[in-house]
């Protein structure tokens, strides 16, 4: 079986949800809007990004 080709963003957003929710269970979407500036994530993961609704709290995210 072939393996999947990854894009070259591929991990951009888990660095920037990592380092979110290290200390914090609940963000706010300007928090999230400024990590995904600061760690220079590509234009579509920002488009994403702004479409967030007000506050992400981690728990919705955690793997169960």
């Amino acid at each position: 079986m072939a393996l999947l080709e990854r894009s070259d963003s591929y991990g951009e957003m888990q660095r920037v949800v990592d380092y979110l929710f290290k200390n914090a269970p609940i963000v706010e979407r300007l928090d999230v809007i400024l990590a995904a500036e600061t760690f220079d994530v590509c234009a579509d993961m920002r488009e994403i990004v702004e479409l967030l609704p007000p506050r992400i709290r981690a728990s919705l995210y955690a793997s169960r």
